[in-house]
């Protein structure tokens, strides 16, 4: 009687692990699990009880792993969001970057930031790009029933309101630790055979890219990318100066 005792228990613990083994392979590859706004994930805001709850996006940080890459950290957030995540070096590899090079009369040259990664995210020098670049790299990895959009130009307002009121993440550009921006490096820009245009472009200091997932009366709600974990809290007319300042960049999955 033991034994078979033993034998049932022994069969009851196999069948449960099988039965688990093919519920998470089911869960992490079958097709994106896309969150509508309906069974969006919200969860209580950190900062203080009765406040509106937050969407509840994977935060992921980029210290010590990609200390340039803020865009596609916060690129990965959203694709985890929706289910439709590579790994971190996959994505990174998938995005457009391209290096600075010099024109016969020793001028710095480089593509635009809305054609590429200026530079290397792996590393500490690299600069950083715009919306198209990121609109493209979340358009390999989402099935046909989402889109990522570049929606620059649209108020803090708008974007709350319309988006993340609705359950929807977005990324914004903004500036690291709410420094102020300043011009910093200029160059020539080369258009996509490598020839100089004859414009130039300077980039802006201390820009930053995150993830915006609520607010409040008073304060943005994020996933920073450059903090170690968590919720990060920015008082509203600050963030929308050092939005607006960096171009009132955005990007939403909808």
């Amino acid at each position: 009687m033991k034994y078979l005792i033993k034998h049932f228990a022994g069969m009851a613990v196999i069948c449960f692990l099988i039965t688990l083994f093919f519920s998470f392979f089911y869960l992490f590859t079958s097709p994106c699990r896309a969150n509508t706004v309906e069974e969006s994930r919200f969860f209580a805001n950190p900062y203080s009880e009765g406040l509106p709850t937050l969407i509840d996006v994977p935060f992921y940080s980029q210290l010590d792993i990609l200390p340039t890459g803020c865009e596609t950290v916060s690129a990965y957030m959203l694709l985890e969001y929706y289910g439709c995540a590579p790994s971190l070096s996959e994505l990174v590899s998938s995005l457009d970057k391209a290096d600075f090079s010099y024109l016969p009369d020793g001028t710095l040259a480089a593509p635009s930031p809305d054609e590429a990664y200026i530079g290397d995210p792996w590393t500490d020098e690299g600069y950083g790009c715009y919306p198209p670049v990121i609109v493209r790299l979340l358009s390999l990895y989402l099935p046909d029933s989402l889109q990522a959009v570049d929606m620059s130009g649209t108020s803090m307002e708008d974007l709350t309101t319309l988006y993340t009121d609705q359950g929807i993440p977005a990324l914004v550009w903004t500036t690291m630790y709410m420094k102020e921006t300043y011009p910093s490096s200029t160059w020539q820009l080369l258009d996509e055979h490598g020839e100089c245009t004859g414009e130039t472009f300077t980039w802006m200091a201390n820009e930053h890219c995150m993830v915006l997932i609520g607010c409040d009366d008073q304060f943005y709600y994020f996933n920073d990318p450059l903090q170690a974990s968590g919720v990060t809290a920015y008082e509203k007319e600050l963030f929308k100066d050092r939005y607006e300042s960096m171009g009132m960049r955005c990007v939403v999955i909808r």
